[in-house]
């Protein structure tokens, strides 16, 4: 009987590893629609982090998501989700704007508009937003193509 149990409890580490290891090397991004000065309409629930896990093939309990209050505004968030007895591997979220368009047909963006005298209006943008509009170029361009896509901060630098 004790065996039993013991292989139970061993098979359920093994396939919450499993799990563990898919979450800690996804990343959601979540297109919200963005109003003046960058407020979010709505949030980012653990309801919409449970579902958006579940259509990659992941499902988590949504009480089991370490979210203490609903994500309400634009970034890249980590996440952790208790998925078995001390092992809480963290998801990555990025909450950024469901379009990247400006108010300039054709152009896309992400960052900050600033104008300077007698010049056209700019978006600067730091590293991380031009990967995340590079990311959405792509994904306008090539829709039923998956892009597998990681930052250094959180996935390392490769052969490093």
């Amino acid at each position: 009987m004790l065996d039993a149990q013991l292989a139970q409890k061993t098979k359920e580490r093994e396939e919450a590893e499993v799990i563990a290891n898919r979450i800690s090397s996804t990343t959601l991004t979540m297109g919200v629609k963005v109003g003046e000065g960058g407020k979010l309409y709505g949030s980012i629930t653990s309801k919409d982090i449970a579902d958006a896990l579940a259509r990659r093939g992941i499902t988590v309990d949504r009480h089991r998501i370490d979210l203490a209050e609903p994500l309400k505004t634009l970034g890249t968030y980590r996440v952790a989700i208790r998925v078995y007895s001390g092992m809480e591997p963290e998801v990555t979220i990025a909450v950024e704007p469901a379009t990247m368009a400006t108010s300039l047909k054709g152009i896309y963006g992400v960052g900050d508009v600033v104008s300077y005298p007698g010049k056209l209006k700019l978006i600067l943008t730091g590293f991380a937003e031009a990967a995340i509009a590079a990311r959405s170029a792509y994904a306008q361009i090539h829709p039923e193509a998956p892009l597998h896509f990681e930052y250094s901060t959180t996935q390392g630098i490769p052969n490093s």
